[in-house]
């Protein structure tokens, strides 16, 4: 049995990027493995009802004589997480509209460009969601060692409302020293969720890119962030 969290939020960029993309990648969610139902069969029916899946019906394999037993089977349980709140798809359309006004977006015809929507999402979800020590020890330790006191405020924020550029530029360059594929316990979370080290690679190269942009025009990143944030915040789209 396998479970789906998925999030669908009807909102529109004010920068160009594809649009139906990213309303895909958060509509897409991640999969994860439940416990298989404890006999074997086939042609059943399963409807999900109030979060669990109810399996009904079914056959098992036919014996010797072609006979076949009806059998029922108990349901499994859906995982699903609530619509994600809009502050977090606009954390990350904030980000995008960051990449993009530095000029550093992948084109929507690369195929980079999709994998830049899934990774952005998908990171942002298991540093806020997961459960696992060593995912939150490496954030916790990734924003501290940003800015002190200050980190433990950006990390605050990043759980209430997505990533910002702060939280982003954190992980970006604490991962340069600090591997975080290292990590037995971590690999297992980024599987359950598809992520693999060419992903957040990409995140760190489009976001260095943009960075270095912004410093040749005199312009600091946060800033130009924080002005993405504030446009969608007033609805300027």
């Amino acid at each position: 049995m396998r479970k789906k969290c998925s999030w669908v939020i009807p909102i529109v960029l004010f920068f160009a990027f594809p649009v139906g993309q990213l309303m895909a990648a958060f509509d897409q969610g991640h999969w994860m493995t439940g416990a298989s139902v404890p006999i074997e069969r086939m042609d059943v029916a399963a409807a999900v009802l109030d979060g669990p899946i109810y399996v009904a019906g079914g056959f098992e394999k036919p014996n010797v004589w072609n006979l076949w037993q009806r059998v029922v089977a108990p349901s499994g349980k859906l995982i699903r997480s609530t619509r994600a709140p809009a502050r977090h798809v606009g954390a990350v359309m904030a980000i995008l509209g960051t990449f993009d006004e530095a000029g550093v977006l992948p084109p929507e015809a690369d195929p980079r460009a999709n994998q830049l929507i899934r990774a952005l999402i998908q990171f942002q979800s298991v540093f806020m969601k997961s459960q696992e020590p060593a995912v939150q020890e490496y954030f916790s330790s990734a924003l501290i060692s940003r800015g002190g006191a200050q980190g433990t405020t950006v990390r605050d924020s990043f759980y209430r409302n997505g990533w910002t550029s702060e939280s982003l530029e954190a992980m970006v360059d604490y991962s340069k020293t600090h591997a975080m594929w290292q990590d037995d316990r971590m690999q297992a979370v980024f599987r359950q969720y598809y992520l693999g080290p060419a992903d957040w690679i990409l995140v760190q190269e489009i976001f260095q890119a943009a960075r270095q942009r912004f410093v040749a025009e005199n312009k600091d990143i946060h800033v130009v962030f924080a002005g993405q944030r504030d446009r969608m915040a007033r609805g300027e789209f």
